[in-house]
């Protein structure tokens, strides 16, 4: 016997059982890589400084995560940054989309004696199983940069 769904004529899986009409018990998603980095530096800038720079949009250009335009394990991706979550003066959060990954990308701001002490995290994913096949390229150029990245970040907050 075969059942079919009466909006599409598609033949349902053979999992699928009349008690399932709603939604199916599960739903399969495939296992795709991830992985998070992270990175502080020290500036001289007081955390409402930093906070008035963050909204200045040329503060961006290079970090990866607004728009951008990146090259890692010998490709270029091009994509796009949209703010995530915000606390003035403490957080804020990108979310981050490329063809390939996705992911986000957190500052958050310490007041230290001596200035802020801005902590950068990122987590990125494949978003497909066929990009999970360049991901360590990916994941590894992205690491062999990120301190540094975030220690001239934080250096030209200072100035």
């Amino acid at each position: 016997m075969t059942r079919t769904r009466a909006t599409t004529g598609k033949r349902k899986p053979f999992w699928w059982s009349s008690e399932q009409e709603a939604r199916p018990s599960f739903v399969y998603r495939p296992s795709v890589p991830s992985q998070t980095f992270e990175a502080s530096a020290t500036t001289s800038a007081s955390p409402s400084a930093i906070w008035v720079q963050f909204q200045i949009p040329s503060t961006w250009e290079g970090i990866t995560g607004v728009e951008f335009a990146a090259t890692a394990a010998g490709k270029r991706y091009i994509g796009r940054g949209r703010l995530g979550e915000s606390s003035p003066g403490e957080s804020l959060k990108w979310d981050i989309t490329t063809a390939e990954i996705r992911g986000w990308i957190r500052v958050d701001l310490a007041r230290e004696a001596d200035g802020t002490t801005i902590s950068v995290s990122m987590r990125v994913e494949s978003v497909s199983v066929m990009a999970a096949f360049g991901f360590p390229l990916i994941a590894g150029a992205i690491a062999s940069g990120f301190q540094e990245t975030v220690d001239e970040f934080a250096a030209g907050l200072a100035s």
